[in-house]
């Protein structure tokens, strides 16, 4: 119990938002700052404006559930913010990027602050664990945030066998 308590209490303070910028920076939704950023969804290429992918299949993890995934790159940054607005609450989903992996906070909405190494390109990725029974269909909307850029992917998983 003791090791689960310590494990939940990792998981939320590295999931909590990021310090806030050093005085003198602006806020990384500060719409006044151009972005250089650069979003890649993998299997549909560059998104430069809002977006709605359906996601169908799924595969079976290594931890043994049937789970659902997109994966992306982001680029030519060196913070920004994702808002994660889901479709249903008692779901099983996360949110990686960055070297750091945040699940569900069993929110609706939950925010995440993210930071990348100076030039380097991000990996970042999103799974669905779908439920041993009943509605498997979740839509989650994922804002990414770098100053005046802001693109939204809207998934919605929808599993068909």
């Amino acid at each position: 119990m003791k090791l689960l308590t310590l494990c939940l209490l990792v998981l939320f303070v590295a999931c909590k938002p990021a310090n806030p910028p050093a005085q003198g920076e602006p806020e990384i939704d500060d719409p006044s700052v151009a972005s250089t950023m650069q979003l890649l969804l993998n299997g549909v290429g560059p998104l430069t404006k809002d977006t709605t992918i359906t996601v169908s299949e799924a595969e079976l993890s290594l931890s043994g559930k049937m789970q659902m995934a997109v994966t992306g790159e982001i680029s030519g940054i060196k913070a920004f913010r994702v808002v994660i607005t889901r479709s249903a609450q008692d779901r099983d989903d996360e949110f990686c990027a960055a070297d750091k992996c945040c699940p569900n906070s069993g929110d609706a909405e939950q925010v995440l602050n993210f930071t990348v190494r100076d030039g380097d390109a991000s990996s970042w990725y999103a799974h669905y664990n779908l439920p041993a029974e009943g509605d498997t269909r979740y839509i989650v909307k994922y804002k990414f945030i770098n100053y005046s850029r802001v693109i939204t992917l809207t998934v919605v998983y929808d599993y068909k066998e």
